[in-house]
């Protein structure tokens, strides 16, 4: 069966080299370009992290280290599925990060926890799709992102 009648018979999510084409040769090099002048991001030293923490203690907020379990993060994952395209994707060079975000937030607002009258609020939420993941999971959440009038 040639190209044409496969997209016919099955769609275009079916044929796996369109999407490998897209992800290559579309979605990576626009993803480049957008970022091209932005600073490459870079963990911060030992030295920056304590600084971090003594300017934020300094300003009256609480600082306790946190032990996080991988089985945990995976469980997350498997339960909060996120697009393929989210953040670049997978290979984007920024996705477990932000995935590692939510969780973040999942298990320190203990929204494994929420009843029925509690509200979840993403501020400053730059069209990510949280809010809707955990909508579609029955929670009460919205989403709010500012926009900057010149």
């Amino acid at each position: 069966m040639d190209l044409v009648a496969k997209i016919v018979k099955r769609g275009f999510k079916s044929i796996k080299k369109i999407k490998i084409v897209w992800n290559r040769w579309i979605l990576r090099p626009y993803y480049y370009f957008r970022h091209k002048n932005v600073p490459i991001y870079q963990n911060p030293t030992s030295n920056e992290l304590m600084n971090i923490e003594k300017n934020l203690k300094l300003l009256g907020v609480k600082v306790k280290q946190a032990l996080l379990s991988n089985t945990e993060l995976e469980e997350f994952k498997n339960n909060f599925r996120f697009p393929d395209d989210y953040h670049g994707g997978k290979d984007g060079g920024v996705w477990d990060e932000k995935i590692f975000e939510h969780f973040i937030a999942y298990k320190f607002c203990k929204l494994d926890k929420f009843s029925q009258d509690d509200v979840y609020v993403d501020i400053a939420c730059s069209g990510s799709p949280w809010v809707k993941i955990l909508r579609e999971k029955g929670y009460q959440a919205y989403a709010i992102e500012f926009e900057l009038q010149k």
